[in-house]
């Protein structure tokens, strides 16, 4: 098996071999996102689509990459989204019924905890790449102006019964861009900076290649005077928020993420593959098939959780896969993924 095959397996990950003294222009993007109550589309459209009984929680992922890069030393430009979600069912029911503007003939009372990470912003990157014979190494360093965040937990009892009749008594300790609970106003944005550390890794051992990449690894955002609130917040008491609305000195931990490939080269023209998108939410595990005819890779794998199917195609320069649950309709589907690629070297 050549090595440049071995490089095509590779660039499911977006980890092609810089070639010496070869200059690359490169975009990659990885887009991944799950959610339990209902389809990823219908949930960003106003909690628009069906509700699906007992579903929690939620993630996504997105992030995309420009990049140049000249004998191992590569520099880019990144976006990235990271939203992680905790929630209960019946928290997902409640939200959906005032949403949606339900009238129940009784209350629905419930105890919630929901917790939250997210975060959103763009910036420099710095990257270079070490290799051997069999295996290469990439630390990357990530310097991201995040301008969206929000961070922290609500825990209590919620109820609702019309859109006249809604309330509860929670604690709330969170910070934010922009309060999303008790709309605090905010005179002016602020900002914070992820400095975050990065590792693609790869190694080749006969008919077998294992490629990886670890987002967050060591990283940290660090935001100076981010509006927090920590306070109780009560529809049916004398007060409706007790407690401190303030900006506060914070440094957060950003979970890790990891992303594992495997093929192993049964002939020529046909390899068997292992994705793996390890999270703290919801992991993805794909395996599938990898075959070429006419100079192309065709590609198509099943996630062995949802169900979801992911189809693909990969030539030298580019390529596409887009994943989706196959008996649902794009909005309705609970799993969606889309990975795009470019590359020009000269």
């Amino acid at each position: 098996m050549s090595k440049g095959r071995w490089g095509l397996m590779a660039a499911a990950l977006g980890l092609l071999p810089l070639c010496e003294a070869q200059t690359i222009l490169e975009y990659q993007q990885t887009t991944y996102a799950w959610t339990g109550p209902m389809g990823v589309l219908a949930l960003a459209d106003d909690w628009s689509g069906d509700l699906h009984r007992g579903g929690e929680d939620g993630f996504a992922w997105d992030q995309r990459q420009a990049s140049v890069a000249y004998n191992g030393l590569q520099v880019s430009y990144v976006y990235r989204l990271h939203a992680q979600y905790r929630f209960p069912w019946q928290a997902a029911q409640g939200y959906y019924n005032y949403v949606q503007q339900v009238d129940l003939a009784e209350e629905y009372r419930f105890d919630t905890r929901i917790e939250v990470q997210q975060y959103q912003g763009e910036g420099p990157a710095l990257a270079y790449r070490f290799e051997g014979q069999r295996w290469y190494l990439i630390p990357q360093y990530n310097q991201l102006n995040i301008y969206k965040l929000y961070w922290g937990s609500l825990d209590g009892e919620l109820y609702y019964r019309n859109p006249d009749d809604w309330g509860g008594d929670i604690q709330v300790d969170y910070g934010y861009t922009d309060d999303p609970v008790v709309r605090r106003q905010l005179d002016q944005r602020s900002y914070g900076t992820l400095y975050g550390l990065d590792l693609s890794a790869g190694w080749q051992q006969g008919q077998y290649r294992v490629d990886y990449r670890g987002y967050n690894l060591l990283a940290r955002i660090d935001w100076p005077d981010m509006p927090y609130t920590r306070a109780r917040v009560c529809t049916d008491c004398s007060f409706f928020i007790y407690g401190y609305e303030y900006f506060d000195d914070r440094v957060e931990r950003p979970a890790r993420v990891h992303q594992l490939y495997q093929a192993y080269q049964w002939r020529p023209d046909l390899a068997f593959t292992f994705n793996s998108l390890i999270n703290p939410i919801h992991p993805l595990w794909q395996a599938g098939v990898d075959w070429l005819a006419a100079g192309i890779h065709w590609q198509t794998s099943l996630e062995l959780g949802s169900g979801a199917l992911r189809l693909g195609v990969e030539h030298p320069w580019a390529r596409l896969g887009l994943m989706l649950e196959p008996d649902s309709s794009i909005k309705n589907s609970r799993t969606l993924g889309l990975d795009v690629g470019l590359r020009l070297a000269f």
